[in-house]
């Protein structure tokens, strides 16, 4: 085994295997979501990413959720509710 790749492995840590739990990362904007209810049921109509805060990443939304999104902001009131900020 080369010595440069074991310092390296060393220095870097445990190697990960690709399935981490992204909500152990302090202020990763994954773990949390906006969670838009409709007035008439009370069911999570919306749904997306956002930090602990409540803010939504806009330029990392595909188009489609962007849209979304937006729509929904403009529904609060007369068909959703204010969206809630809830654990992932």
């Amino acid at each position: 085994m080369d010595a440069s790749v074991t310092a390296a492995e060393d220095a870097a840590g445990p190697v990960s295997d690709g399935v981490e739990n992204r909500c152990e990362i302090a202020q990763a904007p994954e773990c949390y979501e906006l969670c838009f209810n409709a007035l008439s049921d009370q069911r999570c109509t919306f749904r997306f990413p956002c930090d602990e805060a409540g803010h939504v990443d806009l330029d990392a939304l595909s188009e489609r959720s962007r849209r979304e999104y937006l729509y929904a902001r403009a529904l609060i009131g007369s068909v959703l509710s204010r969206p809630a900020i809830r654990p992932r």
